[in-house]
């Protein structure tokens, strides 16, 4: 991975941190569940196509 994407990854990594930190889930509508889920298989899959070295 080039380092602009190692540091996209990264930025990505601390702004869903910060999200979690920030945000109270059980204030959430179903809708706004559903896209965080969906939202995450998204990011999964990308991650599981990137090779380690």
């Amino acid at each position: 991975m080039s380092r602009a994407g190692s540091r996209r990854w990264r930025e990505a990594v601390v702004a869903a941190c910060t999200l979690a930190d920030a945000a109270d889930p059980s204030r959430w509508s179903a809708d706004a569940v559903e896209d965080v889920a969906a939202a995450l298989e998204v990011v999964a899959g990308a991650l599981a196509q990137l090779d380690p070295e």
